[in-house]
């Protein structure tokens, strides 16, 4: 009995030493884990997109195919370690005795000058039937062709190239494939040993930092920031409120964006994209309404500094993502390019709406004047409503003559135009809207609800409208194009969605509704900036990838766009108040 205690008690005593040494060294724990998990996905990654490597080729440069292995030609002449063909149907076939067969690849030994079909046949038993075949459609000016078998479970090719189509050379690869996908997953020794040593470096790094105490040191940091931010989040109850209506309704029309620039990857279907057309419209309906609240707050600080403080969040992280893309699209860095993309706003398509929101910021404080100075000089003849009316013909007129009668630089959409075309009405009337919005403040409950029905209802008939009638009615309009810079049609449609979703998240608000929806979906339109930046670069990337599920090929990249750019942004602001925290240091 007294054995037994003596081996629970030391088992106990294990199991708590155990218990005390991970608790003691958790941070570094944690951070392994994270390094392991980040270093397991960018091997499968690289594993994924590395291009096959060819063990024989018909030349023999790599490895001619000879002994077991056997190769034929049937229609091809060689001339100057060219194969010319001499019929109209050409062949070359493949048999290998030990090896099995991944992949091909056919080097022609010029750019085609015409489309080519060519038709693989592969099989195990020299049947090399109609059904076991695929075709390859090069294009006209290729210069080679590619294909993976799915399973490499054959030994057996034969290649049929149509048209006159002269032969550089013929390689072929025999990888082991661990998974038979259109992506297939090879396996390489080389892959497994950097995969090996990457991770014993990255632990014994770790461990080094953690024995001088450097882990702890920043865990520690990043803790104390964690708290910050919290801190920063519950500020002034009103001030959250006020903002997150502003975020939410951000965060919708940026999804729309991504949905947009989706359509024919994830969708087919015209009517979605059509309906996602309001989304830059209610971005700067929301940029005219924050205007105003950052204009009102600084008062009469009307000057250079000031319209630079409003610009610069969006100019420098506009002048990074340049760059980024410059070096994704050309593997390098020219500042001469780089430079010339910066200013010509040509660098990704949406970079459009830098320009012209630009031009609306650094006018806003004139607009904003003129909003107040109304207001003051009429006040006694009580006809607040009529000097309003009157400043947006002013506006009106002002967007007539910048569509027709301007251009700034060769971009998409409203980025064409001075201040935007268009887009200067929707702007000031965002600024008109945080004007008044405490008219908005001030309405009883039923009436919000009312208010909220009535929107939604008008929303969906003009919807049903808009959908079937398109931007007709534009064409009786002297200004706008359809969606880029906005129409009428465009204008009241954004404008209805802006007042239901406004009216309905107030709402919840007022009746102190639980909405931790919200919460999440605003954190998406306090990074829509980022989003906006980046999403097509990700689209561009995560179309590399196959997935034949639809549901999971619409997850996978819908959630891509918007996850990435929110981490980018977090990491951008935590190396910026790093870099800070150390220049305050010395």
């Amino acid at each position: 009995m007294a054995m037994l205690s003596s081996t629970l008690f030391n088992k106990s005593s294990m199991f708590n030493a155990v218990k005390l040494s991970i608790k003691k060294h958790i941070n570094v724990i944690v951070i392994l884990t994270i390094l392991y998990a980040v270093t397991t996905v960018l091997s499968i990654l690289y594993v994924i997109n590395s291009p096959p490597i060819y063990n024989y080729d018909l030349s023999g440069n790599i490895q001619a195919v000879y002994q077991s292995n056997m190769t034929e030609t049937t229609g091809y002449v060689v001339q100057n370690d060219t194969y010319t063909p001499v019929n109209d149907d050409p062949q070359i076939r493949f048999e290998f005795d030990n090896e099995l067969i991944s992949g091909i690849k056919v080097v022609f030994s010029a750019p085609l000058k015409n489309e080519t079909h060519t038709q693989v046949y592969f099989d195990d038993n020299g049947v090399l039937s109609e059904p076991q075949s695929v075709i390859i459609i090069a294009s006209k000016g290729a210069t080679e062709i590619f294909f993976e078998i799915p399973v490499a479970e054959y030994n057996i090719i034969r290649i049929d190239i149509d048209g006159v189509v002269s032969i550089k050379n013929v390689y072929i690869s025999d990888e082991l494939l661990l998974i038979g996908t259109e992506k297939s997953v090879r396996f390489s020794f080389s892959y497994v040993i950097c995969f090996i040593i990457s991770n014993v470096v990255i632990t014994i790094i770790i461990l080094t930092l953690s024995k001088y105490g450097k882990i702890d040191k920043i865990c520690k940091y990043l803790k104390e920031k964690l708290i910050i931010m919290k801190q920063n989040r519950r500020g002034d109850k009103m001030t959250v409120i006020k903002k997150q209506w502003i975020d939410v309704i951000k965060a919708v029309a940026i999804i729309a964006v991504v949905i947009d620039h989706s359509y024919r990857l994830l969708y087919d279907n015209s009517y979605i994209q059509q309906c996602s057309f309001f989304s830059v419209t209610v971005f700067i309906f929301l940029s005219g309404i924050t205007s105003f609240y950052s204009i009102s707050r600084r008062g009469n600080d009307f000057g250079l500094k000031e319209t630079f403080r409003r610009i610069k969040p969006i100019l420098i992280p506009y002048i990074f993502a340049t760059a980024i893309y410059l070096i994704c699209a050309n593997n390098f860095f020219d500042f001469k390019t780089f430079w010339n993309s910066v200013i010509n706003f040509n660098a990704s398509p949406p970079f459009y709406f830098v320009l012209f929101y630009i031009q609306l910021v650094i006018i806003s404080p004139l607009l904003y004047h003129l909003i107040n100075r109304f207001e003051i000089n009429v006040r006694r003849a009580r006809n607040l409503i009529c000097a309003n009316v009157l400043l947006l013909a002013v506006v009106i007129f002002a967007a007539f003559l910048s569509v027709n009668y301007t251009f700034v630089l060769n971009v998409h959409g409203g980025g064409k135009f001075l201040f935007g075309g268009t887009y200067l009405i929707i702007y000031y009337l965002g600024m008109l809207f945080g004007k008044y919005e405490f008219v908005f403040d001030k309405m009883s409950k039923h009436i919000r609800v009312a208010f909220m029905i009535i929107s939604g209802m008008v929303l969906t008939l003009f919807l049903l409208f808009y959908l079937n009638n398109s931007f007709k009615i534009d064409s009786y309009v002297p200004f706008g194009s359809g969606f880029n810079p906005p129409s009428v049609t465009l204008f009241t449609y954004s404008i209805l969605i802006f007042l239901f979703l406004y009216s309905m998240i107030t709402l919840t608000e007022q009746y102190r509704i639980p909405n931790k929806i919200g919460n999440y979906v605003s954190i998406i339109g306090k990074n829509s900036l980022y989003i906006f930046l980046y999403h097509l670069l990700i689209l561009q990337i995560m179309r590399q990838y196959i997935i034949e599920n639809v549901l999971l090929l619409r997850v996978t990249y819908l959630s891509a766009m918007i996850i990435i750019p929110i981490i980018l942004k977090h990491f951008c602001h935590s190396l910026k108040n790093f870099i800070g925290l150390q220049r305050d240091k010395l």
